[in-house]
């Protein structure tokens, strides 16, 4: 299934879920935030992708399998092999550094285990085909509609440029058209001790236009940040969103360093004069 029908599927799906009865995310009250608001949300998301008959595992699942299925894995008892196996085989696949950690690797040579990673690329893994580059990196993101709130962080823009670059510089092109990278938002508003579904959002990361973004705070890590509903989608190449999220950052970067050169400047200027 390609990830056009797989996109079309879960849409439709999502849309009949909130139309013909209630749904609602158990345990979110509301007043989370952070990792506490985003778990019970990915968890609701994953359970609805798998009633739908979609591929669907948690990052460290997909990882956990995908090592299971190295050649020569574990045959030898040197740990150097096993580690020089593993590593050349992440760098194969375009989601090798987006997905995985030297942590997460080393676990698995001392006692197979894959342990999830906070900072990883995707919340879900989505399979889209039998080859093992077929995959989705889906984020998910919820947000409290009775609440008004800034934007959330939706990914370090430095982060997403240098995977990005290294994809289409290091493997070459046909490694950044494989990348695929989606964002499903979750609209909600708290009943009791659940979260009632108000709307679920589907985007998908090269398709957005990049002159939309309200943000890049670079003030908090260098975050994209926008509200999924929000997001705005226009037809182009993943190359040609690649050119313009590195064009875009690159002005506005050099904004908020003249900005911050003037304010520094007055600052100390300030303090010079008072002492």
């Amino acid at each position: 299934m390609s990830c056009i029908s797989i996109r079309a599927k879960i849409e439709k799906a999502f849309s009949s879920l909130i139309t013909e009865r209630n749904q609602f995310i158990p345990g979110i009250t509301g007043s989370e935030s952070g990792h506490a608001a985003g778990t019970p949300t990915e968890s609701w998301v994953k359970d609805a992708l798998n009633d739908m008959g979609i591929n669907v595992f948690y990052p460290h699942e997909f990882l956990k399998d995908f090592f299971d299925n190295i050649d020569n894995i574990g045959k030898d008892k040197l740990r150097v092999l096993n580690r020089i196996r593993i590593s050349k085989a992440l760098t194969n696949v375009w989601w090798g550094s987006l997905l995985a950690t030297k942590k997460q690797i080393e676990s698995y040579i001392a006692n197979g285990e894959v342990k999830p990673w906070q900072q990883c690329g995707a919340d879900l893994i989505i399979l889209d085909g039998k080859d093992i580059e077929d995959i989705i990196l889906v984020n998910v993101k919820s947000h409290n509609s009775t609440k008004e709130s800034r934007a959330p962080n939706i990914m370090s823009a430095q982060r997403l440029l240098e995977e990005l670059h290294a994809l289409s510089i290091k493997k070459g092109a046909s490694k950044l058209n494989k990348a695929n990278i989606w964002f499903i938002g979750v609209t909600y508003s708290p009943d009791g001790t659940n979260g009632k579904i108000v709307n679920v959002t589907v985007k998908d990361l090269f398709k957005l236009d990049v002159s939309r973004i309200p943000q890049i705070n670079f003030d908090a890590a260098i975050q994209i940040q926008w509200h999924v509903e929000d997001m705005v989608e226009k037809k182009q190449t993943k190359e040609e969103f690649t050119k313009e999220l590195a064009n875009s950052f690159l002005q506005q970067w050099k904004r908020h360093s003249i900005y911050k050169d003037k304010k520094y400047i007055q600052l100390v200027k300030e303090i010079n004069d008072s002492l």
